[in-house]
């Protein structure tokens, strides 16, 4: 009996010992298996730059929604890897704690702002909001926990080089690309900003790696570095040479040979002193290069903006207005001059292109200081690095990474981040995080502990909040996206039920798609022969669909704009003067939106002309030209007035304030003198400029001025797509007033 007990006793023994071997290789199965899916899930991730598609729009949501797509699936499988092995999960050092204060205080500030909605879910012109730092932010908990070797990283910067070429071999060898375009990233600016990261990685790797791997980065930089300097994107270009210079400084202070030392401190003073025989002896060449840099209109307008930015900045210094509602304190403050050509003739700005600006106006003062920190502790750590590093590989690695975050912030203070620079520069805060835990994930490696099963049940919650995540802030937006894509392919009645799904799918498609379907039906009112009794029923359900969009964002001023434009036009479609006392009521509140800015004065001007209260509209339109003199279009306006009214013409004492003498003269022709020589004219300039915005003014209003009404909205079909909202707006109510009025029109 005491034998059968210890035999029993035995086969219990191996059979826990054997369940104990099975489990032990399940979880170093399940293990590998959950790695295998984040390390494929790294390089699908860093594709993101090549992902784009014609069925969806606008083109920055599909390489964002992948990249946010692909960053919840390997954080799930993080998670649940971080559950099997403790050695995996986040370690909350100085770098994990600023960025997570970053993070809070965009949550935070998005609460107290003025539109919580759209600053946690963005629209879908920019793909921010705080949803796409949040999966930035993931982004960084995994690539920043779970590759531990230098080698992983090396090949992670090595593949990013290559995806880099692959972005500039489309551009070159694709008739869908061009370098100005931007490529698969849409936007010169932005494509200058990724390929900056690339062409210091390759040089970085170049200057540590032998034999072909010397060959394959040179060869990087060799594709990469033309590109850049053929974007013309000055501020990703200034920023390169700056960090030449940093990085041969860093040379410089860190390495002992004296003969290289010496020799570079001659070449930067060899530089200096030719760079002042260049500026003494070529004084005037090198003073008109910098008024050209000065006096370029983008440059110029952002000058604008910037204190456009800090009028709104200072209004709510502490917290800012909320992320994503930079647009709201733009129009809140918005100074007429950047109409004028020499600003570039833009009228609106949803970002400062400044990241200081940007951050201080959406998170005030403390959104910025927890940024600047965030730079501050990765510098301060790869210093720290610099000084340790017992060879030159890891020396030139670390200062080459602080070189890379100084281009980075100096190009941040003239353009603006989308999700392919963000995630690049949330990869170099991941690879610092690694530098940073180095020594401790030797000492921890290999090593479990026992499963908590607090983290369990906290990790079970962070799961089910990253499926939400995915269905509402990727699944959604992309069905809706799709709809609205379908909608701009259709005519108007098809198109209202598309755009009316993509509004019930993801609400905050109505900020954008609401815009799209607006333009759809200006555009339509162009068309000849027109049923007027289908396109009334159609504008009804529009201005229903605005006027919900309005309740959801009161602040916004354009669409208010849009809404008081339908209410004009369904006034000129069913003759119901109800329409033009909600226009002018909505108009009127625009006004106080944006006090400062012509297109509401404009647009309460032509619904005054509809009432036939034409002193009102003259007083209307002369408050647009006081708002800034020298604005010319506000003069044009004027001049339409009184001439659509027959009341009288535009005096030349008016006229004088405009700053083109050449524009000047040209209205007085038409006013005045000889209406087909200044046809001509228009014409000749518009062969040399023909998407100029003024000269397409002229042309339209030559063509009302002689009774061509036909080809005049021909002009406006064929240059639907590159004249201005106010534009659109304008000269469809323009063609409808001619049609109706035009024969009572004196000669």
């Amino acid at each position: 009996m005491e034998n059968d007990i210890i035999y029993i006793k035995m086969i219990r023994e191996k059979i826990l010992k054997f369940k104990k071997r099975l489990f032990s290789i399940s979880d170093l199965t399940k293990e590998k298996f959950l790695l295998n899916i984040i390390k494929y899930g790294t390089y699908l991730i860093l594709l993101t730059p090549l992902v784009f598609s014609k069925s969806f729009f606008p083109p920055p949501l599909p390489p964002t929604l992948f990249f946010r797509l692909v960053v919840d699936i390997i954080l799930i499988a993080y998670i649940i890897l971080s559950i099997f092995n403790p050695n995996y999960r986040p370690k909350f050092n100085i770098l994990t704690i600023v960025i997570s204060l970053f993070l809070g205080i965009l949550i935070l500030t998005s609460f107290t702002g003025i539109n919580f909605e759209k600053s946690i879910w963005g629209n879908f012109d920019r793909m921010g909001g705080v949803i796409t730092f949040i999966h930035l932010f993931g982004f960084f908990i995994v690539f920043g926990n779970v590759f531990k070797d230098r080698k992983d990283w090396e090949r992670i910067f090595s593949f990013s080089i290559l995806v880099g070429v692959l972005v500039v071999f489309l551009i070159l060898f694709s008739s869908q690309f061009s370098i100005k375009g931007g490529g698969t990233l849409w936007n010169s600016s932005f494509l200058a900003s990724y390929l900056v990261f690339n062409i210091y990685f390759a040089l970085i790797l170049f200057l540590t790696k032998k034999g072909i791997w010397q060959i394959f980065y040179g060869g990087s930089m060799a594709v990469l570095l033309p590109i850049l300097f053929l974007s013309g994107c000055r501020g990703a270009i200034v920023s390169f040479c700056i960090g030449l210079f940093v990085l041969v400084l860093g040379y410089f202070i860190f390495f002992k040979r004296k003969f290289l030392k010496w020799f570079i401190l001659g070449v930067f003073f060899v530089s200096i002193l030719f760079s002042s025989i260049l500026f003494f002896t070529q004084s005037s060449f090198v003073k008109n290069e910098f008024k050209i840099i000065l006096e370029n209109q983008s440059l110029q307008a952002r000058f604008i903006v910037w204190q456009v930015s800090w009028e709104g900045w200072k209004e709510r210094f502490l917290f800012g207005w909320g992320f994503e509602n930079f647009d709201v304190v733009f129009l809140k403050y918005f100074n007429p001059k950047l109409a004028m050509t020499k600003y570039g003739g833009e009228t609106f700005f949803d970002r400062a292109h400044n990241i200081i600006l940007d951050t201080g106006v959406t998170s005030g003062i403390f959104g910025v200081l927890s940024y600047l920190t965030i730079f501050v502790t990765a510098i301060f750590i790869l210093l720290k690095k610099c000084k340790e590093s017992l060879n030159k590989e890891e020396l030139i690695l670390s200062w080459g990474i602080i070189v890379i975050l100084v281009v980075y912030f100096l190009q941040n203070l003239l353009v603006l981040d989308t999700i392919n620079s963000y995630m690049m520069f949330f990869l170099i805060l991941a690879f610092i995080n690694y530098i940073l835990e180095e020594k401790r994930l030797k000492e921890f490696n290999g090593k479990k502990t026992t499963k908590k099963y607090i983290y369990s049940w906290f990790s079970g919650v962070l799961i089910i909040f990253v499926i939400l995540m995915t269905y509402f802030g990727n699944i959604q937006p992309a069905r809706a996206s799709f709809y609205i894509n379908k909608a701009m392919k259709v005519t108007l009645k098809e198109s209202i039920s598309f755009f009316q799904k993509s509004f019930r799918i993801y609400q905050m498609s109505q900020l954008d798609g609401s815009k799209y379907l607006y333009n759809k039906a200006i555009k339509s009112l162009s068309i000849s022969n027109i049923d007027k009794e289908m396109i009334k029923k159609d504008f009804q359900i529009i201005e229903e669909e605005l006027e919900k969009n309005i309740k959801k964002n009161p602040l916004d001023f354009y669409l208010h704009l849009q809404l008081a434009s339908i209410y004009n036009n369904s006034f000129q479609l069913t003759r119901d003067g109800r329409k033009l006392v909600l226009a002018e009521s909505v108009l009127k509140k625009a006004i106080v939106l944006s006090p400062k800015n012509p297109l509401g004065y404009r647009g309460l001007a032509n619904n005054m002309f509809l009432q036939g209260k034409y002193k009102e509209q003259f007083d209307l339109l002369q408050r647009a030209i006081d708002l800034e003199p020298y604005l010319t279009d506000s003069y044009w306006y004027l001049a339409m007035a009184y001439k659509m009214t027959g009341e009288k013409e535009l005096s030349w004492e008016e006229k004088e304030y405009m700053d083109n003498y050449f524009l000047a003269y040209n209205y007085k022709e038409l006013i005045k003198d000889d209406p087909i020589k200044f046809l001509l004219d228009v014409k000749e300039s518009l062969k040399r400029n023909p998407y100029d915005s003024v000269f397409l003014n002229q042309l339209f209003a030559i063509y009302i001025y002689l009774g061509e009404v036909d080809k005049a909205r021909s002009l406006r079909e064929s240059y639907f797509n590159f004249i201005t909202e106010q534009q659109k707006t304008s000269w469809a109510i323009i063609l409808q007033n001619v049609e109706n009025k035009y024969k009572e029109i004196p000669e």
